[in-house]
């Protein structure tokens, strides 16, 4: 267990990296849920440790103040980010790609250490061109199916349902 903090924070890129999105979330949760299982037990541990291993105590030390500080991070900015995937995923279910730039932007402003914001904009703005380009050229082969279509010589004959 008390190896784990170091292990997440060498992930992150230290203790002071921005939380990434859809990166860090869970391995955050998971740390933080089994400090929490049992608090005092984790602390006489290492308090135990460092009593038999004099050197340990600045490590000790150290790895309590990264946790406190994710801790606090992760009351602050978990909570943000499941807002933002929440909303990622409706807008991407009403085909509503426009909708995520503004708010990635201004969710970037406004939690600067949460990490890939940049990142994952530029990931939608091309998917949202993507799919403009693609419905374009769709829009595009209809049009011309439906002018072919009225100009074929069997459509023309056909008696429309107004005249029934």
């Amino acid at each position: 267990m008390a190896g784990q903090p170091g292990t997440l924070g060498q992930r992150r890129g230290g203790p002071e990296s921005p939380i990434r999105i859809y990166a860090d979330e869970e391995a955050i949760e998971h740390l933080i849920g089994r400090w929490n299982d049992d608090t005092g037990e984790h602390q006489r541990a290492l308090a135990r440790i460092a009593s038999f291993v004099p050197q340990f105590g600045d490590w000790y030390g150290e790895a309590l103040t990264h946790l406190r500080k994710l801790q606090s991070d992760s009351a602050v900015y978990l909570p943000v980010i499941e807002q933002v995937k929440t909303n990622i995923a409706t807008e991407l279910e009403r085909d509503n790609p426009d909708a995520l730039e503004p708010m990635l932007k201004e969710t970037a402003e406004k939690y600067p250490a949460l990490a890939a914001w940049t990142r994952y904009a530029k990931t939608w703005r091309a998917t949202r061109d993507s799919t403009r380009s693609a419905r374009s050229k769709v829009r595009a082969a209809v049009r011309t199916a439906q002018k072919s279509a009225l100009r074929h010589p069997a459509v023309r004959a056909e008696p429309s349902y107004a005249d029934q």
